[in-house]
């Protein structure tokens, strides 16, 4: 994955919830060094992002920023999602890592009751493989 894309990737994750630099070095698949160094340059590119210490901590992006939204209708969106959480069993695709940012792009234009609404439809979509 380019810089670029994983730059956008942990803003679009940031956007759903606070994650640590190790969960997000694992989505990406890059090391938490390199989450670090890409932490300082989204915050030298002006990226709102600051950091919370503790259990419940890790990096979080000021109330109100947004990036703009994909632009699919919801059931696009939500037929896009349920595809990507069929691949839950494929973890050693060489697609998860993609898997996870389109998910997190995807999620990032729905309203959060909607997201409400369906994390539980979503949570219980998984691809069963012969």
């Amino acid at each position: 994955m380019k810089r670029g894309d994983r730059l956008t990737a942990i803003v679009m994750a940031l956007q759903q919830r606070a994650e640590t630099a190790v969960s997000l070095a694992a989505k990406l698949e890059v090391s938490k060094r390199t989450i670090m160094r890409d932490m300082q340059a989204l915050s030298e590119m002006g990226v709102p992002l600051y950091a919370v210490s503790g259990p419940s901590g890790g990096y979080r992006l000021m109330e109100g920023y947004k990036l703009p939204p994909l632009g699919l209708t919801e059931a696009e969106a939500l037929t896009v999602l349920v595809a990507l959480n069929g691949m839950t069993r494929l973890a050693d695709s060489p697609f998860n890592t993609e898997r996870w940012t389109v998910i997190d792009k995807v999620r990032h234009g729905w309203s959060p009751d909607l997201q409400l609404q369906l994390e539980p439809l979503l949570s219980k979509r998984e691809l069963s493989i012969p």
